[in-house]
């Protein structure tokens, strides 16, 4: 115990705090903590990652099951340990049998469970993969113990070799051999099987049996005794194929019925017996197959006589046959070869007159094209005269009005100019100027200039002609 100090309590860290009185006080980081006649006890921090769960045993209440992702601390005053562990994983062809207390709050398991309820205080509950399940306060998985196979023989049953919690509600089998099994000739074999199976109502089996596969090899025992006790050992080797059908094991399918499974096909593998007699019964398999193999040569030997024999006989018919078709093929080879020779004249002959026909119905065809030709020729030039004809009378035409339009815009310019002039004169006029000197002033410079000289005398007569290139 610290007379006098301080406690650093650093972030995501719980201590706690004793006093001399024996007083707890919880304290959570980030903290500093003054100690005075007192002492601090870090503690211990436990986390559940996600599929994992933290078993809390307190030590004044019930156990409590935390899921994951969860971080806790053992506080050594409130619980007494703290445990993780994962949860239960239910695929989706398992299930789970969980028994809870009616006095508990709600599970917290999917909605797939499955109630069945009784009076006793306490309930039944099927969980059906897929599925995580984790425990709560007052509940507790049923654990199965049933038979199972030895490890050196699977077609061996020991009491209490299979052991687990999750059942599966898929299609399942299980290699069982039937022993000492006697026939009506007190023949003592060996029954091997094949059981096929399959869990239907879960409830039902829970109610009904507690190893569903002893009762399974107990009734398959019964039907196999029953099925071989009226057969003697030849007639069960004849009736084997009985032991493939269903039928043939009333007592295990009512069994599998009342029990809550299926049986849906049971196999046969084979048989064994004693040493002896599996011995006297191979020599005397042995001595049939030798029997039967003797005869089937022997009927082999004589079939192959009387093959030749046929094929000898059918041999004979079929050279006489083809000596027949012989001398009536060379005939018809003569007949068709004398056919072939009128034919072949005959078509000579009619090639001939079909290559000369054909020579003059060219040379007609050639005079009838050299005719079209030159009529074509003719033409073609009469339309090339018409088309140049009338192309140098398009031309001309257009010649022609062009210039008629070009002297109607030259007149229409002309008069366009005069009436200005007209009305600028009209204009001047109407202001009162003396129109000739401004005439006179504007064209100061004249466009064109006569000078005569050498003229004395006034009776000179003087004539100026200009040439009017427009015209």
């Amino acid at each position: 115990m610290v007379l006098f100090g301080f406690k650093t309590i650093q972030e995501g860290e719980q201590a706690l705090i004793r006093n001399h009185e024996g007083a707890a006080k919880l304290v959570t980081g980030p903290a500093r903590v003054t100690l005075f006649r007192s002492r601090a006890e870090k503690l211990s921090p436990y986390f559940a990652a996600d599929g994992q769960y933290l078993e809390v045993n307190y030590r004044h209440a019930a156990r409590e099951c935390v899921p994951g992702p969860v971080q806790m601390f053992l506080n050594p005053v409130e619980v007494e340990s703290i445990v993780k562990r994962d949860a239960i994983l239910v695929s989706a062809n398992e299930a789970l049998v969980i028994y809870q207390s009616n006095a508990s709050e709600t599970n917290h398991v999917s909605s797939k469970l499955k109630d069945v309820g009784d009076k006793t205080g306490f309930e039944r509950v099927i969980l059906y993969g897929p599925s995580r399940y984790i425990p709560k306060a007052g509940e507790w998985t049923h654990e199965f113990s049933w038979h199972g196979e030895e490890p050196d023989n699977k077609a061996r049953k020991v009491k209490g070799a299979l052991r687990f919690t999750k059942l599966r509600v898929i299609a399942d089998q299980f290699y069982y051999n039937v022993p000492e099994v006697r026939t009506k000739d007190d023949t003592m074999i060996t029954v091997k099987l094949m059981v096929f199976f399959q869990l239907v109502d879960i409830n039902k089996m829970l109610d009904n049996t507690h190893d569903p596969i002893a009762d399974f090899i107990n009734a398959v025992c019964s039907d196999t005794i029953q099925f071989c006790s009226r057969l003697s050992y030849e007639e069960f080797v004849d009736n084997t194929a009985a032991m493939n059908d269903i039928k043939t094991f009333s007592q295990l399918t009512s069994r599998a019925e009342m029990i809550g499974y299926k049986v849906s096909k049971v196999v046969f593998r084979g048989f064994h017996s004693s040493d002896a007699l599996q011995s006297m019964h191979d020599k005397a398999i042995h001595e049939r197959t030798r029997l039967r193999l003797e005869a089937d040569t022997e009927d082999h030997r004589q079939r192959t006589l009387d093959l030749q024999l046929a094929k000898t006989e059918e041999r004979s018919a079929r050279e006489r046959e083809l000596e027949r078709d012989k001398v009536e093929h060379k005939r018809s080879m003569e007949r068709e070869a004398h056919a072939e020779e009128l034919r072949r004249k005959t078509e000579e002959e009619e090639h001939s007159l079909g290559l000369l026909e054909t020579q003059l119905e060219r040379a007609a065809k050639r005079a009838e094209r050299e005719r079209q030709l030159d009529r074509l020729s003719e033409e073609h030039k009469l339309a090339l005269e018409r088309q140049r004809t009338g192309a140098k009378l398009e031309t001309d035409k257009q010649r022609v009005e062009l210039l008629v339009s070009e002297r109607s815009m030259m007149v229409e310019v002309e008069r366009k100019r005069l009436e200005i002039e007209k009305e600028r004169v009209e204009h001047f006029a109407g202001m009162k100027v003396d129109v000739t000197k401004v005439l006179v002033a504007e064209c100061h410079v004249p466009d064109k200039t006569f000078k005569i000289d050498g003229a004395k005398s006034l009776d000179a007569n003087i004539h100026i002609h200009e040439n009017d290139n427009e015209s």
